[in-house]
């Protein structure tokens, strides 16, 4: 028996983030479900690029697993720079490459808080 293997056009559903510091972000997302029984995600490409960048070679990619009986993804992006824009994808990853990322999102890292000195 072969087996075939297919990249999928159907992007992880669900996408969200949102930022949880001056310099980190939480993204979600669920899993793809499998379409037919010889496409099996086996990972989730995440891309997190400045918005004011136009190269992807200043982007922050992310490999992550796909855990069996998953149905929520997580990815906490720490290390960004303070009140800045970043967009963000995600794909689905099989045995025969990237799939469709879908709509990117827009996502920026809170301010710093004020200094304030008490005397």
């Amino acid at each position: 028996m072969t087996m075939i293997c297919l990249v999928s056009d159907q992007p992880p559903p669900n996408l969200a983030a949102h930022n949880t510091s001056s310099t980190s972000i939480q993204i979600t997302w669920d899993s793809i479900p499998p379409l037919e029984k010889y496409i099996a995600t086996v990972a989730y490409h995440v891309t997190v690029i400045r918005a004011d960048s136009f190269s992807d070679t200043e982007g922050l990619h992310a490999i992550l697993g796909a855990c069996v009986n998953t149905t929520k993804m997580t990815l906490h992006r720490t290390n960004l720079r303070k009140y800045t824009a970043y967009r963000i994808t995600v794909a689905g990853v099989t045995e025969k490459g990237v799939g469709n990322a879908g709509a990117q999102l827009t996502v920026l890292t809170d301010e710093d808080g004020k200094n304030i000195t008490t005397f």
